[in-house]
């Protein structure tokens, strides 16, 4: 299995680096050809304090795997845990300390894919969401599959999210959403955060094929960088003014 994977990501308008607050993994281009990848999203919610460190706590744990999909339940109270920890341990002003109680939300995505042992199921895929971060597969320049969200419509301004507040775990869990599919030669998946995944969606029932954007990424098909694209959609009123990530994986062997 040979998979590549490139992540971009861009800060809202009018901020940056240090106000970036969703969080990729891997973080860096990556070349794999093992048997098995990781890879992961989260978007840090703006209105919630330290979202930053949660979101990439989140996607370090599921990308090195302590994190799986077997453990979600066990693991997931842990880091809260740790989270909790980190942050009184931090001097804060009354009004910080007030928003630190009421803790860090993301939404979040994990994928797995690896080579299996069975025969009629070689090569698999799995992910696991909560919230509006977005998975697409395309296979053969068609959209094969989208996951969790399908539809433009279907964003919302108050999704679920991944929270550091143990009370909310058990209706977060049981709120997680899961799929499961094989890979092929030449497969290219999508990990994206919220405003690109709506623009995606929008862009798709308009009948035309967004990927061929980001696909081309990187290359002579595609001059532009990610910035210049994501600025272009802002000032074109096409996608929210929001922090906004990729995660691209090709499938090439």
């Amino acid at each position: 299995m040979h998979v590549i994977s490139r992540t971009y990501h861009v800060p809202k308008a009018g901020t940056s680096e240090r106000d970036y607050e969703d969080a990729a993994y891997p973080a860096w281009p990556h070349d794999s050809r093992n048997g098995k990848f990781r890879c992961a999203i989260a978007d840090g919610a703006t209105e919630s304090s330290f979202a930053r460190e949660w979101a990439r706590r989140l996607v370090r744990h599921f990308g090195v795997g302590t994190l799986t999909f077997p453990t979600f339940h066990e693991v997931i109270p842990k880091l809260q845990e740790r989270w909790q920890r980190q942050v009184a341990r931090r001097p804060l002003p009354w009004f910080a300390e007030e928003a630190a109680s009421r803790g860090a939300f993301a939404a979040f995505l994990g994928m797995s894919m690896r080579r299996t042992c069975n025969e009629n199921n070689p090569m698999e895929w799995c992910a696991i969401a909560l919230g509006d971060a977005c998975l697409f597969l395309v296979r053969e320049d068609r959209l094969h599959k989208a996951f969790p969200l399908d539809s433009s419509g279907a964003f919302n301004s108050r999704p679920y999210l991944l929270s550091t507040q143990r009370n909310r775990w058990p209706s977060e869990y049981a709120a997680m959403r899961k799929a499961r599919g094989t890979w092929h030669l030449d497969d290219d998946f999508y990990l994206t955060t919220d405003a690109l995944a709506q623009w995606f969606l929008t862009e798709y029932e308009a009948g035309r094929k967004p990927w061929s954007v980001l696909r081309d990424l990187d290359t002579d098909g595609e001059p532009r960088s990610f910035r210049e694209i994501i600025d272009s959609l802002r000032l074109e009123k096409k996608i929210r003014n929001d922090d906004t990530t990729l995660v691209r994986v090709n499938v090439i062997g």
